[in-house]
């Protein structure tokens, strides 16, 4: 970062805070009491909202209860999350892979503070810590150390003032895109129902009558050898309608496994585990690409129906519990390959099925242009950013 502008000056977190950091609870989760909610790492976003998911600990500490404008930080998993507790709806209780800061309201202004934990400059200093270590873990030292340009209060109110009117820019082209997501989903059951209760008393067949279908490799430490080495697919890459490809690892295939494992354009890939039913198409993005044991492959034998239908087939049953009704359950949800095969898929005239085929293909034209708009708007707030920490925005 270049120099700071007069009467601004280097901070250390631990300097501009009431005390140091605290770590939080060691209690258990419990079923959601309606009175207290605990606060672990899973349950703050990147963007540092909170997830839905509300559960309760198994002890209550009340030196951990939240207050008004406490920062939290995450010390290990999604380490360098932060959130700013703000909420004054319950009482709330932090867990201990979280660390607490209070801000000194007479030093600092804590949404600045917390804006400059969602900049470029904020990232670039946690993957440098990182990078340094072999488990990803951050101490409350560590974050104490965390130097901060500071400005008079005065110039930092201003700062918070454009960053909330810019994220409030940002947030409207998040909440298009989930317009945008849930309108094919409207039209799916405008057109043809719910497929738990199939009120429009559509055609139905089994999964297996339709498609030939295919688990793929199993993961052991002997298919990384180095010879042989393929591109593959795991469950984290098949996202609801899209592959994400943004971390694509490699295996050992031999010939007679690339030929029964390799990807071909056009393929359907299901989630097995996890998040079951999971469903997306390949594109053939990947020269050669294979696929592991937690995807089910599926590929047409039969002219009824629509790849697109049935990604939203399978996305309206996921959303209406029937997928987790059919999978069965330890730990984690399985989706086996002798469910999925006597699945029951609903099968519209295929006519239908490519009229609604054509509209998504559409909105999807649409959706690519509202992903190049909101890269460019998250370009230009982080660049909005890094000019308002550099003294170069007021």
């Amino acid at each position: 970062m270049n120099k700071l502008p007069k009467g601004w000056e280097w901070k250390t977190l631990g300097e501009i805070s009431l005390s140091k950091g605290q770590y939080g609870s060691g209690a258990r989760k419990v079923d959601f009491d309606g009175k207290v909610r605990y606060i672990r790492i899973t349950d703050m976003e990147d963007d540092g909202s909170l997830s839905n998911e509300y559960v309760s600990p198994s002890e209550i500490e009340q030196d951990c209860f939240l207050e008004k404008d406490d920062l939290l930080f995450a010390r290990s998993g999604s380490v360098g999350r932060t959130y700013l507790h703000t909420k004054n709806d319950m009482t709330y209780q932090y867990a201990g892979y979280l660390i607490r800061f209070r801000i000194n309201p007479k030093m600092a202004n804590v949404k600045y503070i917390f804006y400059v934990t969602k900049s470029p400059y904020y990232y670039n200093w946690v993957e440098s810590l990182k990078r340094n270590v072999t488990i990803s873990n951050i101490n409350a030292q560590e974050y104490g150390s965390f130097e901060i340009p500071i400005p008079p209060l005065p110039i930092q109110k201003q700062i918070v003032e454009i960053l909330e009117k810019a994220e409030s820019l940002k947030n409207k082209r998040y909440q298009s895109n989930d317009d945008t997501n849930k309108l094919i989903q409207s039209l799916y059951y405008s057109m043809f129902g719910n497929p738990e209760t199939n009120l429009k008393k559509w055609k139905e067949e089994e999964t297996q009558e339709l498609f030939d279908m295919k688990l793929g490799k199993m993961l052991s430490a002997k298919n990384y050898t180095g010879k042989n080495l393929r591109p593959y697919l795991r469950n984290i890459n098949v996202q609801w309608g899209s592959l994400d490809l943004s971390d694509v690892k490699e295996m050992d295939f031999d010939e007679k496994e690339f030929e029964r494992y390799q990807l071909k354009k056009g393929d359907i890939l299901v989630t097995e585990g996890g998040d079951v039913g999971r469903t997306a198409i390949y594109a053939g993005e990947i020269k050669g690409c294979c696929y592991q044991n937690a995807l089910h492959r599926l590929r047409i034998k039969k002219p009824v129906i629509s790849s697109l239908y049935f990604i939203h087939l399978m996305k309206s049953a996921s959303d209406c519990g029937l997928i987790t009704k059919t999978s069965s359950k330890v730990t984690i949800a399985h989706f086996t390959a002798e469910q999925f095969k006597k699945f029951k898929i609903m099968l519209p005239p295929i006519e239908l099925q490519n009229k609604f085929a054509s509209i998504v293909e559409m909105i999807d034209s649409i959706r690519e242009h509202q992903k190049e708009s909101t890269k460019e708007v998250n370009q230009l707030f982080d660049a909005l950013m890094q000019k308002a920490f550099a003294g170069e925005l007021v």
